[in-house]
């Protein structure tokens, strides 16, 4: 009984390590950058990356303190931010986080315009079948296209990072999905702004 109890143990922390550094690995860079990256901007041309470590102190408070949620250890560390160029002018950003979800980890590769608004989003890994709406219903998308911080903000409930049912127009089957779309997309917006701030300023006075 006892030797059953313990290989019990040992497995679920082995799942849990395994779990952890998948979400660790998912949030370094994309795995395919060119494909995902031209993907989003068909008109890009090329693109650079911009490393920056979310596990300073200053910046991971920042983050926290206009999340308003703590942050998971593993969604600190090293991070990268992609810009996307049309021949020499950048127009516009990717950045790509995971989210654990009730399938496993949901990774989403989201594409900005250089003011922060979300202009794409596709998904680099998921199992969840719900994304199939989000990839190709038109009213799915359009609650993300277009969206700034401020808007995602309007559409939550009050108090919670889930969206206001009367905003879905979605099937209730899929509010769960978007629910986890929404805090990956303002977690997305809310690191890309505060933790290459410098670098918006100089790439959108170029």
């Amino acid at each position: 009984m006892k030797k059953t109890i313990l290989s019990a143990i040992a497995v679920s922390l082995a799942l849990t390590v395994k779990s952890s550094d998948a979400l660790d690995q998912a949030f370094c860079a994309l795995r395919d950058p060119s494909t995902e990256i031209y993907a989003l901007f068909p008109t890009g041309n090329s693109y650079k990356s911009i490393v920056r470590d979310l596990s300073e102190r200053e910046v991971r408070d920042r983050i926290a303190d206009e999340l308003g949620i703590p942050l998971h250890f593993s969604e600190l560390g090293k991070h990268t931010l992609y810009v996307v160029y049309e021949d020499k002018n950048p127009i516009g950003l990717v950045h790509a986080r995971p989210e654990l979800g009730k399938w496993g980890i949901v990774e989403v590769a989201w594409a900005m315009d250089l003011n922060l608004n979300i202009i794409d989003f596709s998904f680099v890994r998921c199992r969840d079948k719900s994304k199939k709406v989000f990839q190709e219903n038109v009213q799915a998308r359009a609650l993300f296209l277009g969206a700034d911080i401020e808007r995602l903000r309007h559409y939550m409930t009050p108090g919670s990072y889930t969206f206001n049912k009367e905003m879905h127009h979605l099937e209730a089957n899929l509010h769960q999905f978007a629910d986890l779309l929404l805090i990956n997309a303002v977690k997305t917006l809310i690191v890309t702004q505060i933790a290459w701030q410098e670098d918006l300023g100089k790439i959108t006075s170029q």
